[in-house]
């Protein structure tokens, strides 16, 4: 299961600091790795079209978020919640 990017953001005090573009690269870099298995032919042709277009749209969120929000802040606390099964 992945963790939203949101709960890295916060200090132990559970105080936001502000996430860089960086950041957010390197997390949304992770996401894309760690569903990169369910692209694979005989894994994506095994799941149902609901989790196929579930993955097909978090994926497409992760790379074009950098283009559809202004800060990484906005575009960490409008991450998608994965899939449980992600």
């Amino acid at each position: 299961m992945m963790i939203k990017l949101s709960t890295l953001y916060r200090t132990e005090n559970g105080v936001p600091y502000d996430v860089t573009w960086e950041t957010f690269r390197e997390s949304r870099d992770l996401a894309l790795l760690a569903t990169d298995v369910h692209l694979l032919v005989d894994k994506y042709n095994a799941l149902t079209e609901e989790q196929q277009e579930a993955i097909t749209t978090f994926r497409q969120w992760l790379r074009d978020a950098t283009k559809n929000y202004d800060s990484a802040n906005d575009a960490v606390d409008n991450w998608p919640q994965p899939e449980d099964w992600f």
